[in-house]
């Protein structure tokens, strides 16, 4: 799967999972109206099979010739699915 995060009208950073079939400037310049200061990051992601650990953030988009920020957008991304709640139950052993 491949994301970007990009900065909505509120200022607010919203990630977008998508498919490999998609290029990440496709996606994120249509969202942004073709404005590159909205895009914040970008990458690849995929569920880690450990629940303790959600969201895997990895390598660069070469069409935007961006970086993942790999912890930072793991977080919003399991933030977003609502899987920080099941990842925390899974640290504390529930």
């Amino acid at each position: 799967m491949k994301y970007v995060i990009i900065k909505n009208e509120y200022n607010c950073e919203v990630p977008i999972i998508f498919s490999d079939l998609l290029s990440h400037s496709d996606v994120a310049l249509k969202l942004t109206y073709n404005n590159r200061e909205n895009i914040i990051s970008a990458g690849f992601c995929y569920i880690s099979h450990d629940s303790r650990i959600g969201f895997i953030c990895y390598d660069k988009s070469t069409t935007l010739d961006m970086y993942p920020r790999t912890d930072t957008d793991a977080k919003l991304l399991n933030d977003d699915m609502g899987l920080t709640e099941r990842i925390n139950d899974a640290n504390q052993g529930y």
